[in-house]
């Protein structure tokens, strides 16, 4: 199975733009936002929905602060944190993030 980026994915298409992107990866969410840098930077995904981690789950999985800071620098505003998920013994493991371009 080949890989590619968003934005090659949406160029090779012709997609110019993305209402409502979501991401559910188990590690990978970071890295395909990366590979939508184009997408970002020019306000072409109007919200986005991604799991945020915040206890070691998996291997190589972007924490938080991570991916806030890397969705913010390109001009998106968390709107809210949703579906909560705890372990055992009660701490947050995990939680879904909503994103809005400032621009849409």
């Amino acid at each position: 199975m080949a890989i590619t980026t968003l934005d090659e994915f949406c160029g090779e298409r012709a997609i110019p733009r993305i209402d409502f992107l979501k991401i559910d990866s188990q590690a990978y969410d970071l890295r395909i936002l990366q590979g939508a840098r184009k997408h970002l930077a020019e306000h072409r995904i109007s919200f986005i929905v991604v799991e945020m981690l915040f206890a070691p789950l998996y291997s190589g999985k972007a924490y938080f602060h991570e991916v806030y800071g890397f969705l913010t620098g390109f001009g998106y505003q968390l709107v809210g944190l949703y579906a909560i998920h705890r372990s055992l013994a009660g701490d947050v493991l995990w939680r879904d993030a909503l994103f809005r371009c400032q621009t849409a």
